[in-house]
């Protein structure tokens, strides 16, 4: 990886001005985050996410999943929305999905829940889409307190297409919301 520029830069995965590195990309120049590697070259808003016919959202606080589940239907990141408590709630429902052929366009994972954490349900599901034989991966949104680590970023690569998100460097479900959409932009302009 070529070094940090001495530049800080907001990212919106991390939460916070980051440290950068620039990689040539097909002639251009890209600024990415050193901490979690989002491309963060484009700093205008990000071009209206289409809203997405389905998500699966887990998260184990009920205040938060509530929030942030209305939050993603009132911002028209997704038409509907399927909040739940825990990683095996979330395999259940996209198991489901998958086996009936009906489409799952992004999943949420708190990486901390009882039962099933986010990790666990991640490998779950990637198993369970090359078991159904998916034609294609659903991409996953991360949402943890922890920041984004050299581990963390293998993590990351190993279940792509993904990203994350520092919930814990929000102050508000609004601020978390706003963050979440520029992740997801990016997400799923990769996809």
């Amino acid at each position: 990886m070529p070094a940090p520029s001495s530049k800080k830069t907001y990212c919106p995965s991390c939460g916070v001005e980051v440290d950068t590195y620039v990689i040539l990309e097909s002639g251009n120049e890209v600024t990415h985050c050193a901490s979690c590697g989002l491309t963060l070259t484009d700093h205008r808003e990000p071009p209206p996410i289409k809203t997405l016919d389905y998500i699966i959202y887990a998260e184990d606080s009920d205040l938060l999943r509530n929030l942030i589940t209305r939050l993603l239907v009132d911002k028209k990141i997704g038409r509907e929305v399927i909040p739940c408590k825990n990683g095996a709630e979330f395999i259940s429902n996209a198991t489901r999905r998958l086996r009936e052929k009906q489409p799952v366009n992004l999943g949420i994972l708190d990486v901390e829940m009882p039962i099933i954490n986010g990790i666990q349900a991640a490998v779950s599901l990637r198993e369970i889409e090359k078991g159904l034989s998916a034609k294609k991966k659903i991409p996953l949104l991360f949402f943890t307190v922890r920041k984004c680590d050299d581990e963390f970023k293998k993590f990351l690569k190993s279940f792509e297409p993904s990203s994350y998100v520092n919930k814990g460097a929000s102050d508000s479900p609004e601020e978390l919301a706003n963050r979440a959409y520029r992740v997801i932009s990016k997400l799923l302009s990769s996809v």
